[in-house]
């Protein structure tokens, strides 16, 4: 199959207009690396980028295998008595000098799959509402169809 696209997880091809592998629900890539062509880094002297459980982070160790990212992915609690469950908390962890590529790595994947966020931060640049188009200036919620227009970052938007 020429131009195939491959499931990061379970190593299918498919056709090069399918974007999301059926049985694993994650993107498909072009090609996928060898495991020992991607360096591994100490997670001692790295920085934790994400962690959950397992399952849950397999498409992100996909991107940074195909882009050649050293990174480790290790239990965050450490020991020799740690029981390894389904639920076992997992970090995936990158030399702190990339931090700012795997960020961009990833805001470029997410405008990749959500096209429509490009036309969302031009409406939010001009003040205006990207679910009605209403002005909305500095608001921190759209005064017509009330949609929150800030990320939480845990901190209170009315505290300004």
């Amino acid at each position: 199959m020429s131009d195939a696209k491959i499931c990061p997880g379970c190593k299918a091809e498919y056709e090069a207009h399918v974007k999301v592998c059926p049985d694993c629900q994650l993107n498909l890539v072009s090609e996928i690396l060898e495991e020992q062509d991607v360096p591994r880094v100490d997670p001692e002297k790295s920085v934790i980028i994400a962690k959950g459980p397992i399952h849950t982070l397999t498409e992100l160790v996909g991107l940074l295998d195909n882009r050649k990212i050293p990174h480790t992915v290790d239990p965050v609690q450490k020991g020799l008595d740690i029981e390894l469950t389904h639920g076992t908390e997992f970090g995936v962890y990158v030399d702190p000098d990339r931090v700012d590529e795997v960020g961009e790595l990833l805001k470029d994947q997410v405008h990749e799959e959500f096209p429509e966020l490009d036309a969302a931060d031009e409406q939010l640049e001009a003040g205006k509402c990207p679910a009605c188009g209403a002005v909305t200036g500095d608001a921190k919620v759209c005064p017509e169809c009330e949609l929150p227009l800030w990320v939480d970052s845990g901190e209170n938007p009315d505290q300004d």
